[in-house]
């Protein structure tokens, strides 16, 4: 519900929160790691986001929408690599 309002650093504390009690389930966890990933991609941590959704793909590896999201954030940063590479090149063309 918080990612979906905008409040990124509130998801991403209580997902924290959650991984950290203790005997939660595997399930539990990449839920909570999904979750997690949703709200640092919000706060433009695409990078802590990826490490998040590929512990959370270990724990449940075949839930397709932790697939379909590390694909996307891999596509984002990717993109996003590919133009400060393109602006720095132009950056030093005298």
């Amino acid at each position: 519900m918080q990612n979906k309002i905008g409040a990124f650093g509130d998801a991403a504390d209580n997902a924290t929160k959650a991984l950290e009690i203790e005997g939660i389930t595997d399930k539990d966890k990449a839920k909570a790691l999904f979750r997690r990933a949703q709200a640092r991609v919000g706060k433009k941590s695409e990078e802590d986001a990826l490490s998040d959704l590929e512990e959370a793909k270990k724990l449940a590896p075949g839930d397709a929408a932790i697939v379909k999201e590390l694909e996307g954030i891999k596509k984002k940063v990717k993109d996003r690599k590919e133009k400060e590479k393109k602006a720095y090149k132009n950056a030093f063309n005298f």
